[in-house]
């Protein structure tokens, strides 16, 4: 919504109303003490009027305040990078398949408007698929110019474009490892970011499907089983207790007074306010990511109170 507009019609209608009000009703007062009961009430209606206007000041500011963080190059600097890194991490080329593109459009339409997918989407043909930058070069650049709450809000939309088909396979992993690693991030960082998606690895599922193969005592009935897990199996999550902690990058059972300290520097660490000049929809992912970090508190609250 457009304040500006709203907040200039009311004070043109306080001041217009305020005018005829006092004319029609002839509420100029005689001397110091003659206040009638209209008078009363034009008072009162004017210091709702100018409640309102304000509210409208302080709205007016807050939204300057934003515009003011906001910055179209940092935006488009950022954007760049993340495109650049989704080229490597998916191992895009010029003949990629189809369903590679849908799971990538997937995950920014989760993130961005559809105008702006479409023009991420266009980039990414046009600017990284055909003119691939070195990826030790793009992780050069990654470090040196976006700061640590801006890695962290990148590494958190790459998790999530790895994990946007349930699998994060071998090579996925070994990206985003050595994103975490030749940035200056933690793994601890990164064990956040993937607990807060659900997916498996690529290596745990084929471990899986060995022991399967190894418990079973002729293919065939092996082969049995495996077609019954394409078609409704589903692997043992890990607990939601376990994730909290691994979202809050703590060892599991931490005491409580260690989860409510980490949580204080996880909130001034991640809060959304510190990428606000990249756009309202990072703004928007980053606002994700933080409600995973307080949902994750809130579920140890509650258990670590109980225990």
């Amino acid at each position: 919504m457009n304040y500006k507009p709203a907040f200039y019609l009311r004070w043109l209608l306080f001041f217009a109303i305020a005018a005829v009000v006092w004319v029609v009703m002839d509420l100029e007062p005689k001397d110091i003490t003659d206040f009638d009961s209209n008078f009363l009430v034009y008072l009162v209606m004017c210091s709702f009027y100018l409640f309102l206007i304000t509210a409208d000041m302080k709205e007016l500011k807050k939204l300057k305040i934003v515009k003011e963080k906001y910055n179209v190059r940092d935006e488009e600097d950022f954007n760049s990078l993340l495109l650049g890194m989704v080229a490597y991490l998916l191992g895009f080329n010029a003949n990629s398949k189809d369903t590679e593109f849908k799971y990538l459009e997937k995950t920014f339409l989760k993130y961005f408007s559809q105008q702006k997918t479409d023009y991420l989407m266009a980039r990414l043909i046009k600017d990284h698929l055909t003119n691939q930058t070195n990826l030790n070069s793009l992780l050069e650049n990654c470090k040196t110019k976006l700061n640590e709450a801006e890695l962290n809000h990148l590494l958190f939309i790459l998790v999530g474009v790895a994990t946007v088909d349930k699998l994060v396979d071998d090579r996925e992993k070994s990206i985003l490892s050595e994103f975490v690693s030749k940035v200056g991030l933690s793994f601890s960082d990164l064990n956040s970011a993937y607990s807060q998606f659900t997916f498996e690895f690529e290596e745990d599922k084929r471990k899986e499907q060995n022991r399967e193969k190894e418990y079973f005592d002729s293919f065939e009935e092996w082969y049995k089983a495996y077609q019954g897990r394409r078609q409704g199996y589903s692997a043992p999550s890990t607990s939601s207790i376990e994730k909290a902690y691994e979202t809050l990058e703590l060892p599991y059972n931490s005491p409580l007074e260690d989860v409510k300290k980490q949580y204080r520097k996880l909130a001034k660490k991640h809060h959304p306010d510190l990428i606000a000049h990249l756009g309202k929809e990072h703004v928007k992912i980053a606002e994700e990511k933080f409600k995973g970090i307080s949902n994750a508190y809130e579920l140890l609250q509650k258990h670590l109170g109980k225990v």
